[in-house]
């Protein structure tokens, strides 16, 4: 493999813009009436009023890099499954996670990155690919091209010892999935050179989300563009939770969500059921009596029925 040690984002943006002329990526409509879930970990000492507060991080404070985003840039990250979530903020005993709950009132086009056989054993995931990709027979020529395996292997990246480096590849990977297409001013103009594809085969210009595996979970990562969430997502609800040993859950309180309006918290002995008020009506997502142990959160429970939650 070569060195990219020694490269900058854009250098790497600029190899992998000559590398994809005219390699085709696949998007698909997903997330019209689901439920997305995002967990931030919170000082206890801190009162927590604004919602905003639970959405993406404004540019201006993100001082590192991400996998899909690189510092002063921003994306809207979140996931499926609370085990997804879990693996993904790492909370420790005595932490207050505060899990968030998105309403998407529109589907977003989604490209997959990560889907390879290959990759989700190197992660220890439990995703099922010829279940999720069994009406597209676009994915299997597609792992088929040489390319496919470099940006898979890439932006999956394990063992990140540093983010200013060990990101660089998968930012470049991320920010070329999200650039709009370009035509090419040395061909017609119905040739792009990056050229996505809907799930009917006709050109889109420009991506709302990235959605990659989850480490050893059945869950799914996203990346979506903040514009696609200030114009079709929704807050709706905000549960808090003190972090046990053995990741054991303690709820404390939770907020339901009207707008920008501040969020009033509710302590109660009497919440026994985890539920969401959507537009669609309640959603149940599971029943517990203020604790709920690492049994739960090993299997990873769905914020909606698992038959649902499937993007393709």
């Amino acid at each position: 493999m070569e060195d990219w040690s020694g490269k900058t984002i854009d250098e790497l943006k600029q190899y992998l813009s000559k590398l994809s002329d005219g390699y085709a990526m696949q998007s698909y409509g997903w997330g019209e009436n689901e439920i997305f879930i995002r967990g931030s970990i919170i000082s206890p000492n801190e009162n927590v009023v604004d919602p905003s507060r639970f959405s993406y991080c404004p540019k201006h404070l993100v001082k590192t890099n991400n996998r899909a985003n690189r510092a002063g840039d921003t994306l809207f990250y979140c996931c499926t499954n609370l085990r997804t979530m879990f693996n993904e903020v790492h909370p420790k005993p005595g932490d207050y996670l505060y899990i968030s709950y998105w309403w998407a009132d529109r589907d977003m086009h989604v490209v997959p990155v990560g889907y390879s056989q290959e990759v989700i054993t190197k992660l220890g995931s439990t995703v099922d690919i010829q279940t999720l990709f069994a009406d597209s027979s676009f994915h299997e020529s597609q792992l088929k091209d040489y390319r496919t395996k470099l940006y898979f292997d890439e932006f999956t990246r394990l063992n990140i010892d540093n983010p200013e480096t060990d990101y660089r590849f998968s930012i470049a990977i991320a920010e070329q999935h999200f650039a709009p297409a370009r035509l090419n001013p040395k061909e017609d103009n119905s040739k792009y050179q990056n050229v996505y594809l809907d799930s009917e085969g006709r050109p889109l210009k420009i991506m709302d989300a990235l959605m990659y595996p989850s480490i050893k979970s059945h869950g799914h990562n996203y990346a979506i563009r903040p514009e696609f969430v200030d114009s079709a997502m929704s807050l709706m609800r905000v549960d808090c939770f003190e972090v046990m040993p053995d990741e054991q859950l303690k709820f404390l309180k939770f907020s339901n969500v009207y707008g920008n309006k501040p969020l009033k918290w509710i302590e109660t002995d009497a919440y026994k059921s985890w539920a969401i008020n959507t537009p669609k009506g309640p959603i149940i997502i599971l029943k517990h009596d203020r604790m709920f142990n690492s049994y739960d959160i090993t299997n990873g429970f769905y914020v909606t029925d698992p038959s649902k939650v499937k993007p393709f």
